[in-house]
């Protein structure tokens, strides 16, 4: 909470197997671990990386709500019945916990200062373009215009070829269907991040990002003051103002003081 985020690993080193890899916490679900390290990133502007912790805890939710297909057909052979209903209720109630929406609300928080940080660098170049072409003739500004457009889809094409190479770059490391494994340490796979600061999370669209979560906030935390006004500023954010408006008429039931 500090930002001193290599002492955080330092200090909670000796709780892991492996003392020069944290990775097996993730591995354990250590999901408080991730959130507080996601959010020293996001107050350090490091969004690639918040959004990779935030991601791992998403991970284990889905994991979880996965697991619990193992236990159908085992509880109604052992006749627990009790544990296992109390089981479907977690299930029911998985996405309000409290360790998913701090990883939800972390996330949503970093894709909304990614989309104010591309506004603004559109805002200025926009700015910069138009004070450029004052004084230009109407076949210059149509050869400035052109010339702009090339630009954009030439930036984009390498964007779209970047994120394809990726995956063919992870499964040409090892990793397959799963995560790519580097050298052999204590007879285990060390797992090899092919992207270690996030650059893939931060190229997506970053409004459709924080919408995602939003719509399972939305579903299973809406009661929460803090889903109803992310719900109003990406509700504006992609200009559906009747979305905004019934966000801010539940932000004022939830908050009447």
């Amino acid at each position: 909470r500090a930002d001193r985020i290599a002492d955080a690993a330092a200090t909670i080193a000796p709780f892991s197997s492996d003392s020069n890899n944290l990775s097996n916490l993730s591995d354990m679900q250590c999901m408080w671990y991730e959130n507080e390290t996601g959010a020293a990133h996001l107050r350090r502007g490091e969004h690639g990386k918040a959004l990779k912790n935030f991601a791992l805890v998403e991970k284990h939710f889905l994991d979880i709500l996965e697991d619990q297909y193992d236990f159908h057909h085992y509880c109604l052979r052992k006749m627990t019945l009790r544990a296992y209903v109390k089981m479907l209720r977690l299930e029911d109630e998985l996405y309000s916990q409290q360790l998913f929406v701090s990883a939800a609300y972390g996330a949503i928080d970093t894709y909304l200062q990614l989309d104010s940080s591309k506004k603004a660098v559109a805002a200025a170049a926009a700015t910069a373009s138009k004070t450029a072409t004052e004084g230009m003739s109407a076949a210059e500004l149509k050869k400035a215009e052109s010339k702009r457009k090339k630009a954009e889809a030439r930036a984009k094409a390498e964007a779209e070829a970047a994120a394809k190479a990726a995956p063919a770059l992870h499964a040409a490391k090892g990793g397959g269907g799963g995560a790519a494994k580097g050298a052999k340490k204590g007879g285990k796979d060390v797992p090899i991040d092919d992207d270690p600061d996030g650059k893939l999370l931060v190229a997506k669209d970053a409004v459709e990002g924080a919408s995602r979560y939003l719509a399972t906030l939305l579903a299973h935390a809406p009661n929460r003051l803090r889903t109803q006004t992310y719900a109003v500023a990406i509700y504006l954010s992609k200009g559906k103002l009747l979305l905004a408006l019934r966000a801010i008429r539940r932000v004022v039931e939830l908050a009447r003081d």
